[in-house]
Formats: C-alpha cells, structure tokens, sequence
C-alpha cells in the first residue's frame, strides 16, 4: 500500500524497522526441504527482533499490549489485543487483531508442496492482499502478492546448494524479470545460526550481524547503513539470556536517532515469555524520555 510521505525522523525509523522485519522474517520462512525444514515452527517475532521458537508445542497465543502507567487496571485495554494460532505442526496459520473487541483484520495461511499461501483482509476498509506461492522447475519459490487497488508483486526466493545462503529478490511486477526492487542475502553457518543478512534496494544498502557464544540466541547484534569501506553503524543490540538462552534483558541502542529500548522478560513453567516491559528512552532538549509499554500473554497449550 502506498503512504503519504512520513517527517524525515519517521521514514528512518519506517525504513529501520523493515530492515528488521526483512531480516528476521525472511529468516524464518524457509520451506519445508533440506536443513531448513523446521526453522519456521512454532515461531513468533518479538518486537526486539527474538524469534526463538516457542516451547510446549502451544495452539494459541493472545497477547494484550497497554501502557505501563496502566499496569495496576489493564482490564480496559483487553479489547485490543491479537491472537495467533498454530496447527498440529506447528505452523503459524492464523492471526486476528482486535480493537474494542472488534475484529479488524485477520490473516490465514495454508502450506502445500509449493510453499505457503497467504490471505490478509482488514474488515475496517475492506482491503485484501493474497500470497500465492508455487516451487520453479529450478528449486526457487515464486512468490505473486496481489492487493486492493495496487500492482500485483513478485518474490523469488534462492536457496543455495550448501545450504548456507539465502537470496530474497523482489520485483515490482509479477514476471520478475529486470533488476529487483530489493535484494536480500542471508548468510547462515551450521544451518541454524544467521550470522549476516545484506539488503540492497533504491533505498540503499544495509546490514545486519548477528554474533554469538550460545547455541541459539545471538550476544549481540549490529545493524549497519551502507556497505564495505562506507558502512556506518546504526545501532547494536544486546542480549543478555539465561541458561536455556531465554532473554531476560535486551537493550537495543540506536545512534542514528540517539534513543535506547530496553526489553525485559518474565517466562512460565515452559519456557515461554507472558510478560514483556518495553521502554524507549529517546534524548530531548529538556532531558531524556521514557515512555514504556507492556505486553501480555495467554498462552493455551
């Protein structure tokens, strides 16, 4: 969908945090064939940027999101919530949002041999996007997104023969033919671990690295502008986790916009997080401001 031009501040922020999304996204949706078979089950991203998948083999999750200044009586904010279904193996296979208990949009997936195929319909305006997926001749996965009112769009997904390199390209039409709009490469070791992602587009060159010392969960994370000799640090990311590498505590500090995020965590007898505290501290004139939000779960297992 296109949008009005965003303020300089927020189409940086707009174009951070899709960096993000395509990273830890398009990490997590490979298909089912080869080492990446089960990467994608029972899988949720958190707004940090953690996508462990979650533990107990859980049918639903509900999470409320409201503001820690009204933590004491959150009962009010219980009317806008989402939830998130999985089938028997593990597949994300529903998401439904609500606001005053209203649902307002919803989106369902199903998996065959070609990959997944997606519906997202807003009951607000009445707007839908379809993704369909079928598998080429050569192995890649063609992607086609339609949506109201708009050019329907085209992905191919590339999965290189040692296993250890994705490559993501989007085109602005549906033949994929020409030079894609972006590009993404994803760069693993031990067919788990992503250690690199590259994105190229008209927006400019990206990068995100991940290093780690545990098996699962990275230590840190720094997220990159540009590319080779003229990379620029934007932001690094903290993670300090527990034994069973769950984080407990995650700061992401962004020198681009000189504000710092800070994550906390509380998990129940499974492993799963059901609380999330969420601050962003971002430097004003008269001093720096705190604003947090927290996030609830009720998971059903």
């Amino acid at each position: 969908m296109r949008a009005a031009r965003l303020p300089v501040y927020e189409e940086a922020m707009r174009k951070y945090s899709l960096l993000l999304t395509i990273t830890i996204t398009a990490a997590a949706c490979h298909p089912a064939n080869g080492p990446y078979r089960n990467m994608e089950k029972w899988r949720l991203v958190d707004g940090e940027g953690n996508s462990l998948p979650l533990r107990g083999m859980p049918q639903k999750v509900t999470e409320y999101s409201y503001p820690a200044s009204d933590s004491v009586t959150p009962v009010k904010w219980k009317g806008r919530f989402r939830q998130f279904e999985f089938d028997s193996s593990g597949n994300l296979v529903s998401i439904d949002n609500y606001s005053n208990d209203s649902l307002i949009g919803s989106l369902r997936r199903r998996f065959d041999e070609n990959g997944m195929q997606e519906t997202w319909s807003n009951k607000v305006n009445g707007k839908l996007i379809a993704t369909t997926s079928r598998r080429l001749p050569d192995g890649r996965i063609k992607t086609i997104e339609t949506q109201t009112a708009e050019k329907p769009t085209a992905t191919i997904l590339r999965y290189l023969a040692d296993g250890d390199e994705v490559i993501r390209e989007e085109y602005a039409d549906t033949a994929a033919q020409g030079q894609p709009v972006r590009i993404t490469q994803l760069y693993y070791e031990r067919y788990y671990h992503l250690v690199r992602a590259r994105i190229s587009s008209k927006d400019g060159n990206f990068e995100v690295d991940n290093f780690y010392t545990r098996a699962y969960e990275p230590d840190s994370t720094l997220t990159f502008n540009g590319a080779g000799l003229f990379k620029k640090l934007l932001g690094r990311t903290i993670y300090h986790s527990d034994e069973l590498d769950n984080p407990i505590f995650v700061t992401r500090i962004s020198k681009m916009f000189r504000s710092i995020e800070e994550f906390s965590y509380r998990y129940d007898k499974n492993g799963n997080w059901v609380r999330r505290i969420e601050t962003m501290i971002t430097k004003v004139e008269k001093g720096p401001n705190a604003v947090s939000t927290v996030t609830d779960r009720e998971i059903v297992y």
